[in-house]
């Protein structure tokens, strides 16, 4: 679960440079939610949770061999070629905000986009 550290996107915010990569804040929410993602069921513990997430750092412990699609970009070029990146960002982030919203989680972990 490696991208932005929290708060680093923020920088760039405003910033002219174009975002390469999507904004993860490493917040774990995805990796704790993956109860009928068909790709991640044999990575389930049994209540939603990957058994490859580190429940103290919320990173993944297989990050360089993490599956396709729990690799953002990659799912993109590989998957979702045919949706606009900027669309494919923006419907990830509405995700990614909904679901920290529904658990209470600090604002400070919202992906933001340009």
């Amino acid at each position: 679960m490696k991208g932005f550290k929290r708060g680093e996107y923020k920088k760039m915010k405003g910033s002219n440079e174009k975002l390469d990569r999507f904004p993860c804040t490493s917040c774990g929410l995805c990796c704790k939610n993956i109860t009928g993602i068909v790709e991640l069921i044999e990575f389930d513990v049994g209540n939603g949770v990957c058994k490859f997430l580190d429940l103290e750092t919320n990173l993944c412990k297989i990050y360089e061999s993490r599956p396709l699609i729990c690799r953002v970009d990659e799912a993109h070029k590989k998957l979702y070629s045919h949706i606009p990146l900027k669309e494919f960002y923006a419907k990830n982030a509405e995700i990614c905000n909904a679901l920290q919203e529904a658990n209470h989680m600090d604002k400070s972990f919202r992906v933001i986009l340009q």
